[in-house]
């Protein structure tokens, strides 16, 4: 683990991500919100340039935002993204003169601080949070997903290739960057859980009961419900589950352009007593489903590291995941859950029947905790601040 970094000299930094809280919904807004406010902890300025409903400069948790003007697509409602900058962003950069401009997404906004950054000399660093899986709603056009890969990965290239510094949160994502592009410097570093916020505020029991789950074992998934996470894979193991653990109940938390065909399927399949679909939820109850589930799975084989699943390990939660992707990095030894081959739902409903009815649960949440340690906010936020000051004292 990296040393912790005292009196850090103060620098500025530009964030440059059209998601920002309370814009759009996922891992990746969260991931960077909680970067720019770690900073500020660690004596950094940080400016943030994302998208709005209007045009505005606010200030949340001593982080200024510049908000720029977002629209919605119908294919993508939860994920807006910036159309209208004109010359704003010039602007910003020149009032606001930032020492290093991190981009965590490349859309139109991105490339047009990569631009403006370049113009100045200014130390580049670009974040990988997607894959084309990640942003290609057009899923079962199979001839359509080749297409968008390539011209996905050569967008990619454009700021692998012309930024100071490349980084992802996981082995496997990494990879993909190293593998494909000529990158001046690439480091992992997680994107990170701030761990303070997933003490335990209730016991199992009391969960359950808040919920009126009492004496179900809830075996959790926390996601859009999209094709890109496979929730239809763990939908299809639920009759097999059930059949030899009839208390097991399957809670899917999230919503997406799914959810009416999971639930149709469920009851045509006579699972829909087994199957419970939260849609979305606040916080605190999507805590509370963490601290009542007994199991959590993530069925997606296209993940650049797993926030949901750190999530779930911080609450002491054993896993199951798909053995692809940066998954299977989350299954350590100790041991702390299983893989199972991607989109196979016996050998899913197989693992889920091993595990509930083992008696170590506790030992593999346990584990789960001990190894989600690792990926500590402080730990991330301290090595972007030593990237950031290693680029600056190389800057030329």
């Amino acid at each position: 683990m990296p040393a912790i970094i005292q009196n850090v000299k103060p620098m500025k930094i530009l964030l440059v991500c059209d998601l920002y809280p309370p814009e759009g919904f996922g891992g990746v807004q969260r991931a960077v919100s909680s970067l720019a406010e770690s900073l500020v902890e660690r004596g950094v300025e940080v400016v943030v340039l994302a998208g709005g409903k209007v045009n505005l400069v606010e200030h949340a948790k001593k982080v200024k935002i510049y908000r720029l003007r977002n629209i919605t697509l119908p294919l993508y409602q939860h994920a807006p993204f910036v159309a209208f900058f004109g010359s704003r962003v010039k602007e910003i950069i020149d009032v606001e003169k930032p020492d290093v401009v991190h981009i965590e997404l490349t859309t139109g906004l991105g490339w047009a601080s990569l631009t403006e950054a370049r113009k100045r000399r200014i130390p580049l660093v670009f974040t990988l949070h997607a894959l084309p899986e990640n942003v290609n709603q057009f899923l079962p056009i199979w001839p359509f997903n080749a297409f968008f890969g390539a011209l996905f990965w050569r967008w990619i290239g454009l700021f692998a290739e012309n930024v100071s510094a490349v980084t992802a949160p996981s082995v496997y994502a990494l990879a993909q960057l190293t593998k494909r592009f000529r990158v001046r410097q690439a480091v992992r570093i997680s994107n990170g859980l701030d761990l303070s916020e997933y003490g335990r505020q209730y016991s199992q029991k009391e969960a359950l009961r808040k919920l009126s789950l009492e004496n179900q074992k809830v075996i959790l998934y926390v996601g859009r419900l999209h094709h890109e996470k496979s929730p239809e894979v763990l939908l299809g193991a639920v009759k097999k589950v059930v059949s030899e653990i009839p208390e097991a109940k399957f809670v899917f938390v999230g919503d997406g352009p799914m959810k009416n065909t999971l639930v149709t399927t469920s009851k045509k399949e006579g699972i829909s007593g087994s199957v419970s679909f939260t849609g979305f939820i606040s916080d605190e109850e999507m805590k509370l489903y963490y601290q009542a589930a007994s199991v959590f799975v993530m069925p997606s084989a296209q993940e650049l590291q797993g926030l949901s699943v750190m999530e779930a390990m911080a609450y002491s939660l054993p896993i199951i995941v798909a053995r692809a992707g940066a998954l299977p990095e989350l299954v350590g030894q100790p041991k702390n859950g299983f893989t199972f081959t991607k989109y196979d739902k016996i050998d899913l409903a197989n693992k889920i029947i091993t595990l509930l009815g083992k008696g170590d649960l506790e030992v593999f949440g346990k584990n789960s905790y001990l190894q989600v340690q690792a990926h500590g906010l402080k730990y991330t936020a301290e090595k972007y601040v030593e990237l950031y000051r290693s680029l600056l004292e190389n800057k030329t």
